[in-house]
Formats: C-alpha cells, structure tokens, sequence
C-alpha cells in the first residue's frame, strides 16, 4: 500500500507503511499513530492517509514476513545471531539451556560490567508479556546517572528458588569470565 503524501515546501514523498512496519521494532500501532500524527498536520496529506483498520492488516502481515513463525514447541526454537547479537556485534544470549531452553540469559559484557560496579541492583519480575512457553521475564536493573538502566533479561520458565540460583550462578560465571566480581549490597525486589 502506497500513499503519496504531499508536504509544504517538500518534493512529493511515498509513505510505505508495511516497509516501514517491517523494518522498525516499534508496535505496530505505535509506529501508525507517529506517521498519522505527521500528515494529518497538512489538510491536502490527511484526506490521503489511510484509516488504522486500512492500514492494520497490511502492516502485520509484512512484520510477519521479516520475522519467522515461533516453532510449536519451545525445544525447536533456534535462534539466529541476529537474534543473539546486538546492532553493534556484541553477544547479548550469554545463556540458553539447551536443549530444553528452560532458561534464557540476555545480557551484553558491558551490562554485567554494569552490574560489577555497581552496589545496588532492581529485581523485577513480570509475568503477562512473555512468550506462553515461558513463565516470567526476570530483569536486573541498576542506577546509573540517576536512571534506571535494564541490563540483564531473563525468561524463565519456572519461578522457582532452583531457577534463580542459576541465573546468578550464570551471571556469576560470566562476570568472572569478564575479570570483574558481583557482590551488591543491596537487590531491591519487587515483591
């Protein structure tokens, strides 16, 4: 779907929406709302631009052509080194408990550098966002410069003593690895 949106002082410029929604991580209603927001400031582009339920289905669709199917089975799932890696090239899965993939640990060296230097870390679980395979999505967050900075993620599927001595074994282990210590004094849970 392709709209030509004319723009004051501006050469004639073609909106993509499914490109757009493919290729930007954002929600897909959020991205819509950004682009409605910015032609609908024009009279002669908002008569032009789609409505949501117009534009909804396309942009979907196209996500899910970038993005692969989840396998029926969290055992199946593989994942890519885009999916592992950040933009820049850094590992971000340090864990996965292969084969069942019970266990997931993302974080990049940087972030457990983070966390090495600092002496108060957040806890915090929450439950409703995850993939159904999983439980939890378990993160760790610091302060830093007066802002609370996520930087380990961890999906879990049990919420379990046994599960969280791992994680900090894990996270323990590669901080070691890096040549830095985690020894907090205080973890601020949200309980």
């Amino acid at each position: 779907m392709c709209y030509t949106l004319k723009r004051t002082n501006r050469n004639d410029k073609c909106w993509n929406a499914h490109q757009l929604a493919a290729e930007d991580p954002r929600p897909v209603s959020e991205i819509y709302d950004e682009l409605a927001s910015n032609a609908t400031t024009i009279l002669d582009t908002a008569a032009y631009f789609p409505w949501w339920d117009q534009a909804r289905n396309s942009m979907y669709y196209s996500r899910t052509k970038r993005y692969p199917r989840l396998p029926a089975m969290r055992q199946d799932l593989l994942l890519s080194a885009e999916q592992t890696t950040t933009k820049s090239g850094a590992q971000f899965l340090i864990y996965h408990q292969s084969p069942t993939n019970d266990i997931l640990i993302f974080a990049t060296e940087a972030g457990v550098r983070l966390l090495a230097q600092s002496n108060c870390w957040c806890r915090n679980g929450t439950f409703k966002i995850v993939l159904s395979w999983y439980q939890q999505l378990l993160t760790l967050h610091l302060f830093m410069r007066g802002k609370l900075l996520s930087v380990v993620y961890c999906l879990t599927l049990r919420k379990d003593l046994p599960t969280y001595s791992r994680i900090f074994e894990v996270l323990h282990s590669k901080a070691e690895k890096f040549g830095v210590q985690l020894d907090p004094a205080k973890v601020v849970c949200d309980f």
